[in-house]
This record gives C-alpha cells, sequence and structure tokens, in this order.
C-alpha cells in the first residue's frame, strides 16, 4: 500500500488532482484512514473522468469507443459504470474494438483495481491522438465509399 505522497511521486500526479480523485471516490481500492490520511494499494488506477457525456435514451458507441482509447491513453482505469453505458454493450464496443486492432489483452487481467484488461496497440494510439471529431470521421470512412463527401454537421457533431 501506498501513501497519497508516494502516489503522488510514482506516477507524477499534481497533489490537487489526487487529493480530488481521492475524496470522489476515484481511485480504485484506496481506504482513508482514521487519521485522515489514505492508503493506496500498488498500481491502483485513478479512474477516467469522461467528462460531461451526451444525454441519449440509448449509448453510441463512437463516443463510448472514443472515451476507451482516451482512458486506456492516459493510463486510466474505465469501464461501463463511469461511461453510463450497461455492461452488454460495453462489452460488444470492446470486442469490436479488439476485431478493429485498436486495443488488445493488456498484461494484467481485469481486476477491476489495477486494470481494466486492456491496453491500446499501436493504431490505437494513433487513434486517441485525435479530437472525437477526427475519431467519428475515421470510423465513418471505414464504411461509407470515400466517394462520398461526409458532412460531420449533417451527423450532429
Amino acid at each position: 500500500m501506498l501513501t497519497e505522497s508516494e502516489y503522488q511521486k510514482r506516477y507524477g500526479i499534481p497533489r490537487s488532482t489526487l487529493h480530488d480523485a481521492l475524496e470522489s471516490g476515484r481511485v480504485r481500492g484506496a481506504v482513508k484512514k482514521d487519521d485522515g490520511g489514505w492508503r493506496i494499494p500498488e498500481g491502483a488506477l485513478m479512474e477516467y473522468a469522461p467528462g460531461r457525456l451526451p444525454r441519449h435514451d440509448y449509448p453510441q458507441y463512437e463516443t463510448v469507443a472514443f472515451h476507451i482509447l482516451k482512458a486506456l491513453n492516459s493510463d486510466r482505469y474505465v469501464d461501463a459504470v463511469i461511461l453510463c453505458c450497461n455492461e452488454r454493450f460495453f462489452s460488444d464496443v470492446v470486442e469490436y474494438m479488439l476485431a478493429d486492432g485498436l486495443i488488445e489483452d493488456g498484461e494484467v487481467p481485469w481486476d477491476g483495481v489495477t486494470s481494466c484488461g486492456y491496453r491500446l496497440t499501436p493504431k490505437g494510439k494513433r487513434a486517441a491522438s485525435k479530437n472525437k471529431k477526427e475519431f467519428v470521421k475515421s470510423l465513418l470512412e471505414k464504411v461509407v465509399p470515400s466517394s462520398i463527401d461526409i458532412s460531420l454537421i449533417n451527423i450532429g457533431l
């Protein structure tokens, strides 16, 4: 187990960022001690914070896939609960991303604390460096013939 300062030094996380994550319960497996200090498991990941997710009656593939890429690229923990979607949909998106070569099984299997079980491939790292509009456009180019002009305005981005 690590203290706050040990975790902060090991992962290069600003003190205020780590403190906020601990207080809001976003560091997997961290336990607050009676004296107010924290004990954090070795290798525990901070949860990915997707920001404000769009409200839909159903989740959108590209939104979930984009945030999975961003989370893995920043070494953050991500799962269906964090991305506000059901487990089945999350699993379907992950399966598609595995098949497309964006992610691969990680060295550490899912344990809910130190790993979500996946890591980015080189292709996934390139995709993670794009903004959301570029990412969605690259997804659409796979299924829409290149002779058709893709207008992101028409799909609400």
